[in-house]
């Protein structure tokens, strides 16, 4: 796990939480560091491979916080959450280091800093190593704002801004690629988004209306897009795509089919082992290798 997050230039303080070398969060909070070998040695819950987890949380149905890498693409590289209950809901929480260190600090770590589990030095160490020059004080202070109020005042926010940060009247002013927030749909980012990544399924032509009296029909929230990615049309056979993609040498579209719903861990693993002999990314042989050792043995569920 080292060997990858250094290859993919993921900062110094970003791989020391995943390696478990700077603990944020309470002992009894369920955060564990996935870069850890004692915590990487686990095989449940597999997940879709464009998510790379830094942390995470076992407790129940996990969730994690962790890196969207999209191989095969010109995608940026981004700090994304997953809801693995929900079926693995992808959202973009910030774009750059130090963003995701502050959204850390703010929520999780003013727990160690208001509780007594650990001296003020080791407190003081933990910020440190963080780069974070905040007081104790600073921190309580700002954790007490909500999402919005907080990045009006911090400078990590300031430039590369996520996408939760838009809204429909400026949404051309993001710069970043991924898709959808809860409230909003990325039309841009559409062309090179995955399932996983698509807050609501309607947007893609899932979950149409039922037939039936138009009186007692509800009318749908959101509504199908238009020219929707073949990949993500809810009756493609993703199969016969993947096949389909690979003779075209498309692998950026043989990669996001892949990362959304109609195959099993087993099938996955196969396809990402394919894609290993069109792709010269150590990274990417490293990080197919670790997924398929993982997971890849699995055939009980199918990703959906």
């Amino acid at each position: 796990m080292k060997e990858i997050l250094e290859l993919l230039g993921v900062d110094k303080r970003v791989q020391d939480i995943s390696l478990g070398n700077i603990h944020l969060f309470r002992e009894y909070s369920g955060w564990e560091s996935y870069g850890s070998d004692e915590v990487n040695s686990k095989r449940n819950h597999p997940h879709p491979p464009l998510f790379i987890p830094i942390i995470i949380d076992y407790d129940a149905t996990p969730i994690s916080f962790g890196i969207t890498k999209h191989w095969f693409t010109d995608r940026e590289m981004c700090y994304s959450y997953m809801d693995f209950a929900a079926q693995f809901e992808n959202a973009e929480i910030a774009r750059t280091s130090d963003q995701l260190i502050d959204r850390l600090i703010f929520e999780y770590f003013v727990d160690v800093i208001e509780g007594d589990e650990i001296d003020v030095n080791s407190k003081l160490t933990v910020l440190k190593k963080l780069a974070a020059e905040y007081s104790f004080e600073d921190i309580k202070r700002i954790s007490r704002l909500n999402s919005t109020e907080q990045v009006q005042i911090l400078a990590s926010f300031k430039e590369k801004e996520p996408l939760w940060l838009y809204s429909n009247s400026n949404i051309n002013e993001y710069t970043g690629s991924f898709p959808s927030t809860v409230d909003l749909i990325n039309v841009n980012g559409l062309s090179s988004g995955a399932y996983f990544e698509i807050s609501h399924k309607e947007w893609i032509g899932y979950f149409s209306e039922k037939k039936g009296f138009s009186f007692f029909r509800k009318q749908q929230k959101y509504k199908p897009l238009e020219n929707i990615p073949q990949w993500l049309r809810p009756n493609s056979d993703k199969s016969e795509l993947f096949e389909e993609y690979m003779g075209k040498r498309e692998f950026n579209k043989a990669w996001l089919i892949i990362n959304g719903p109609g195959f099993n861990p087993i099938e996955v693993g196969e396809r990402l082992q394919r894609l290993k002999k069109v792709s010269q990314d150590k990274a990417y042989h490293l990080w197919a290798d670790l997924w398929c050792a993982k997971y890849g043995r699995m055939d009980s569920f199918i990703f959906i």
